[in-house]
């Protein structure tokens, strides 16, 4: 059985849950939704940039996941462009200052959804 972890943040831009959580995505891809499309960017640190090596706009994007072998960041857009940031990894004790030092095991609550592992 795998063992969860997460921390989670209300109340958070997408670009500051992006920088809360920079020391966990040195390198990482992000699939962003807005209105408009879909799109894959490269995340590196607080930088995310899309294929050609330009800054992704990511103004009107309503949901992101940004994961790499390690941790994945979930940021749910819920009202003014603030939402909820959640934090996961198999990694026990990670500090971030992506949410509260709490850390939760299986069947930890997020974003309405709950993830049993």
């Amino acid at each position: 059985m795998t063992t969860l972890y997460g921390r989670r943040q209300e109340k958070i831009t997408l670009d500051a849950a992006i920088a809360a959580c920079q020391q966990c995505f040195k390198e990482a891809v992000g699939l962003f939704y807005s209105p408009e499309r879909c799109f894959l960017s490269q995340v590196k640190g607080t930088a995310v940039t899309d294929s050609s090596g330009q800054p992704s706009k990511l103004n009107r994007v309503f949901e992101a996941r940004i994961f790499n072998a390690n941790y994945e960041l979930r940021w749910l857009n819920q009202t003014g462009g603030e939402g909820i940031a959640v934090l996961l990894s198999e990694l026990p004790n990670r500090k971030s200052g992506c949410a509260s030092d709490r850390d939760s095991r299986a069947n930890l609550l997020t974003m309405g959804r709950r993830v049993s592992c």
